[in-house]
């Protein structure tokens, strides 16, 4: 039983070693060095108020990056029509709830944070397409003129 829990113990730990590019994330690494130190000459060698931020913006995107490499493909190609769904009921929520900033809404504050449900409605779009274009392809795959 010990033994076991220790193969899954390595094994999940292994599996996370192989799932990250660690190329991208190096070079993605260096950016967010070169621009904590861009903007530490920017607030004239001040740490506290946007290096700091720059910094735990950084971790964040860092573990949701390390997170994803957990979630399958097959997952998301499952669950993609209700990605979609929810991108159009964040869409709906800003109309009735967001921020209206210079004339605009666009803003949902949730929890403190605030973000613009129109970028995760990119990304739900490119990814509904996505699974609509291959089951179009799947279902239709004779309407191809052959080369």
């Amino acid at each position: 039983m010990k033994n076991n829990l220790l193969n899954n113990k390595v094994n999940f730990f292994t599996n996370f070693i192989f799932s990250v590019n660690w190329l991208v994330y190096s070079f993605l690494l260096i950016l967010a060095l070169i621009g904590s130190v861009v903007l530490y000459s920017v607030s004239q060698g001040q740490f506290h108020p946007l290096v700091s931020a720059h910094l735990v913006k950084f971790t964040i995107s860092s573990i949701a990056l390390f997170i994803m490499c957990f979630i399958k493909v097959k997952f998301i190609y499952k669950c993609s029509y209700l990605i979609y769904l929810f991108s159009l009921f964040l869409l709906t929520i800003v109309l009735i709830f967001g921020n209206n900033d210079y004339g605009a809404t666009r803003w949902i504050n949730f929890f403190g944070f605030s973000f613009q449900p129109s970028e995760f409605s990119k990304i739900a779009l490119i990814i509904v397409l996505s699974r609509y274009y291959n089951d179009y392809k799947v279902i239709n795959n004779n309407n191809f003129l052959k080369v």
